[in-house]
Formats: structure tokens, C-alpha cells, sequence
């Protein structure tokens, strides 16, 4: 589906966005004011939620996101340009009977076809059973395709989707073996021993880093929040460094030119590790960017920045590390 969409910043300085939800085509003939408000997000300045109506399928209307990044550092912008950051992930929800509980679970939905290909598909599963998805990156609530359909931990199971079906709202879900490869991003899990290569090509062991916390910086220069973020970051390791304080950037960028050329510019000396899709998709399951992880010197899990867990985004970085190293 293609919408006619136009970002205007009013001389009084309010940020508007206009949408023809109606006409289609990529047309602007009718178009929806749609204002920018505070950010959910630090590395936002502003963004808008609103719903897209659907003319096929079987749901009414889909879900749609627009923000504005506070930083463009690293984007080759001309003057008077402006980046929008554009979500568009529709999805369905339902249940599953298990012998203890119900589990809710999500899908993500095609507009488009009026499908879920569970092939291609992010899931959601209800693991702890709170009654809410965590899709914070790094939740083990949170999984994608790969190789293989990804799996779940709910209570003593681990469980993968074997069919999905739509019309009929059936779901069918079937007990697999324990993922033993995925390490589970939850605090006081264990992230064991692993190879990583570097900008240069070079093998190294996450046991070679010698720190008390390193943080784990799952990152990519096309990733807006994740480079807005990279000052602030530089900031705290300046400070943290010598207190104990290491980084590891999991750099997802298809060549090295471009981050190693932006860490030179911020002087950002902390190790980058270049993971292979096998490490980002079977080991940590990585399904958003960025995605931090803060471990002790141990491997045990001190915090994946979920809203319940010590901050590690911008400068809440600099006060997570100046109460665990002061």
C-alpha cells in the first residue's frame, strides 16, 4: 500500500504530519493532520501513532509509527532535509490452551497479502505470563525466523509455532527440544564464552575482555538511535573505563568502511566485533536495534534496558554505571 504523506514544521514550531489515508496510490489529495508529540523514545524528538484503514483482508484498520530523530549523525543529509523514522508493523493476537495456562501470543501481519507467513513472521510469546508482550530488544518474549522457526521457554516448555490460520483462527503450537544455543537475555542468565572476529579480521574470545561490566552494543550505522546514541556512550566509557568499564560493539553493518570510519570520528576506542547472522539470529536472537546487554565479569546478566531493569540508553548510562562503580 502506498499513502501520499508530507512533514511540515509550522513557524510557530509545531511538527505536523499529513497523510492521505484515503485516496492511495501515493497521492496527497485528502489528506490527515496528524501532530507530533513527545517521544515515548530518549533518542526521539517527537513522533505520532495513528491507524491505517485496510480495504482487504479481515482486519479494519493497521497500526502505523512516524518519529523524528533527535540525531542524524552518520546520514548524508542535504541542507534543509529532514529523516523520518517510519513503522509500519501490523500484527494479530490471540491465545493458547497449555496444561497449566492460557499464553498469549502476537503475530506480525501482512497488510498487503491479508497473511502471516510464519517463514518470515515475528512472534511474540507471553512467557512470563504477565499479560503484556515485552518488545524491548533483547526480550526473550521476542523471536524471528532464521534457519528455523524460533522457540519459546514458557514455564518448563520450550514451544515453536507449528501452524497458523487465519480464517479459521486456529493456532497450533508443538513441544520441541531445549534451544540449547539461544542464550535467553534475561537478568541473572548467563552469556557463556563466544568467538567473535574484528574490523581487522582478527579472532578473539569474549573471556580476552577483562572488565568488571562490558556492555554488549548489538549496533549498525544505518540504525538511527543506535548512532545518536554512540556520544553518550563515549561519554560514559571516558569516565567508566578505568573504574572497569568495557564495550563490545556487535557491529551488523554488511562492510567495515563506514562504522569503523565513524568510530575514528567520535575517537571511540572500545573492541567491535563483527557477528556473523548465526550469532545474531540463533545465539542472541537479536530482533531490534539497538539492543544493549550489560554483564558482570562473570557473563551473568545485569541488565537488557527493559523498563524494569537498570537503564543503559543515552546518558541513563552514565548514572546506571556511576551506581555500580562509584
Amino acid at each position: 500500500m502506498d499513502f501520499g504523506a508530507a512533514l511540515c514544521l509550522l513557524k510557530d514550531g509545531e511538527k505536523v504530519f499529513f497523510v492521505d489515508l484515503h485516496s492511495g496510490g501515493g497521492a496527497l489529495r485528502n489528506p490527515t493532520r496528524i501532530p507530533l508529540t513527545g517521544p515515548s523514545q530518549p533518542y526521539h524528538s517527537a513522533e505520532a501513532r495513528f491507524n491505517i484503514p485496510l480495504r482487504t483482508g479481515p482486519f479494519r484498520t493497521a497500526p502505523a509509527y512516524v518519529a523524528l530523530p533527535k540525531s542524524t549523525e552518520g546520514y548524508p543529509l542535504k541542507p534543509n532535509q529532514a529523516m523520518l523514522i517510519v513503522g509500519d508493523r501490523s500484527y494479530v493476537t490471540g491465545d493458547a490452551k497449555l496444561p497449566n495456562r492460557k499464553l498469549q501470543v502476537r503475530f506480525s501481519f501482512d497488510p498487503d497479502t491479508g497473511t502471516t507467513d510464519l517463514k518470515h513472521a515475528t512472534e511474540w510469546f507471553d512467557t512470563n505470563g504477565d499479560g503484556k508482550f515485552d518488545a524491548t530488544p533483547g526480550s526473550a518474549e521476542v523471536g524471528i525466523p532464521s534457519t528455523t522457526l524460533p522457540t519459546f521457554h514458557v514455564d518448563d516448555l520450550w514451544l515453536q509455532t507449528a501452524s497458523l490460520d487465519l480464517n479459521t483462527r486456529k493456532l497450533v503450537l508443538k513441544v520441541v527440544s531445549a534451544d540449547k544455543q539461544r542464550i535467553e537475555l534475561v537478568v541473572d542468565g548467563k552469556v557463556p564464552n563466544f568467538n567473535y572476529r574484528d574490523f581487522s579480521g582478527e579472532t578473539h574470545q569474549l573471556s580476552d575482555i577483562k572488565a568488571k561490566y562490558i556492555l554488549l552494543d548489538f549496533w549498525a550505522t544505518w540504525c538511527v538511535p543506535c548512532v545518536a546514541d554512540l556520544p553518550s556512550r563515549k561519554e560514559a566509557y571516558d569516565r567508566f573505563h578505568v573504574k572497569g568499564f568495557e564495550i563490545l560493539g556487535m557491529n551488523a553493518d554488511a562492510e567495515v568502511d563506514k562504522p569503523k570510519k565513524l568510530m575514528q570520528k567520535l575517537n571511540a576506542s572500545w573492541p567491535e566485533a563483527k557477528p556473523d547472522q548465526d550469532m545474531l539470529q540463533n545465539l542472541f536472537h537479536i530482533t531490534a536495534w539497538p539492543t544493549l546487554v550489560l554483564i558482570d565479569g562473570n557473563g551473568t546478566i545485569v541488565s537488557t534496558s527493559q523498563t524494569d531493569h537498570l537503564p543503559l540508553s543515552g546518558q541513563n548510562l552514565d548514572i546506571t554505571l556511576g551506581n555500580l562503580l562509584p
